[in-house]
């Protein structure tokens, strides 16, 4: 009896794929809008989080996001793109001429689009140092993503991202109350804890951490 052959490679294809990074910062009296990057198509996650510095609460103005964390100062938030995908996301002025607020969108493929979370987001961990250190998540389903976050009230654009962690992105914005945040993703092949190591090399200021999941198609 014969079978038929897999092709090399045919049974990493259901992974979620890192499609890209985008970011942007302003100084916060002006809506800030992130370009999201190309190649971002129908079915693909976008997730996005903004931070102003002051609480200001400001919501994304962008239709169709599920917040993951609503806190005053930071919202992680994921869409799917639909038949016709957005180019940009967009969140509001914070209203305060030299308030920062940065964002930075993350865009994945093959990401469950019935239930993308694919854990409940624990709370943020918080501190002053130089080495920011998002909390331990609980993972529910094989080949799910892990992303750790942090937000930072200083200015640095040379951050170090978490160890084994992949395309950590930074975002930073030199103004009256500055302002730094961080991203980066790694794939967790057995459901389980997953504590993301430390961001490193910040400069040492008080600091918010925060870590989701997201679940494989």
């Amino acid at each position: 009896m014969s079978y038929p052959l897999i092709a090399p490679g045919f049974l990493d294809d259901v992974n979620i794929e890192f499609v890209g990074a985008a970011s942007n910062s302003n100084a916060g009296n002006a809506a800030l809008t992130i370009t999201l990057p190309a190649g971002t198509t129908t079915g693909d996650v976008v997730l996005v989080m903004f931070d102003d510095r002051q609480g200001a609460n400001v919501a994304i103005s962008t239709s169709g996001y599920t917040l993951l964390y609503n806190l005053a100062d930071v919202k992680i938030a994921y869409k799917v793109m639909g038949s016709t995908p957005d180019t940009t996301v967009t969140r509001g002025s914070n209203g305060v001429a030299g308030r920062a607020q940065t964002g930075i969108a993350f865009v994945f493929r093959n990401v469950s689009q019935s239930n993308p979370s694919d854990a409940t987001p624990p709370s943020t961990a918080t501190g002053t140092s130089t080495t920011p250190d998002s909390p331990s998540i609980t993972t529910v389903t094989p080949g799910a993503v892990v992303v750790s976050a942090f937000v930072s009230n200083t200015t640095d654009a040379a951050v170090t991202g978490p160890s084994g962690y992949s395309d950590a992105t930074s975002r930073t914005h030199d103004t009256t109350i500055d302002g730094v945040i961080g991203m980066a993703w790694k794939r967790v092949d057995t459901p389980g804890a997953e504590n993301p190591p430390s961001w490193s090399n910040v400069v040492s200021a008080s600091w918010g951490a925060l870590t989701v999941a997201l679940r494989r198609a």
